[in-house]
């Protein structure tokens, strides 16, 4: 496997952000990944693939390291592929690795269940500490959805 191009992602800040953090195709994107490419030698669809469960297996492995974790719990869609929980294995070995469902939260409910805590919290509206500078004082967390006409 070439590794220059597993080399050339993590480069982006957001990786060395502290968690809690998340995002999305607002970051993540094709143009993104071609820049983040770019120079290094054209890559197969499925190389590209592999490159990217990988770069996953690592940040994920870096983040269990960083908060010298000894027990992980995995859910979402990525649990069910073979090859990206093999290779989280292999970057934590000693680490065990077990499914959400094990806590009673199916790993395929964990979105709704997230936002059905957060839909709880907004109508009963228990304050909480965002980051600095984000909020200096407590603020109720909201979920706002866009209306759509028609």
């Amino acid at each position: 496997m070439d590794t220059a191009p597993l080399h050339a992602l993590p480069d982006d800040a957001y990786y060395r952000r502290s968690a809690p953090k998340t995002t999305g195709k607002e970051h993540f994107h094709l143009p993104y990944l071609r820049n983040a490419l770019d120079g290094l030698p054209p890559l197969r669809a499925e190389d590209l693939l592999a490159t990217l469960t990988r770069l996953t297996a690592v940040t994920v492995a870096d983040a269990c390291h960083t908060h010298q974790v000894t027990e992980l719990f995995v859910s979402g869609g990525g649990t069910r592929n073979p090859v990206l929980m093999a290779m989280i294995r292999r970057e934590l070995p000693g680490v065990p690795l077990r499914h959400s469902d094990e806590l009673g939260l199916p790993s395929e409910a964990k979105e709704a269940l997230a936002f059905a805590v957060l839909g709880f919290l907004t109508v009963h509206g228990p304050a909480r500490r965002l980051p600095d500078p984000v909020a200096t004082a407590p603020r109720i967390l909201r979920v706002t959805c866009p209306t759509v006409d028609g």
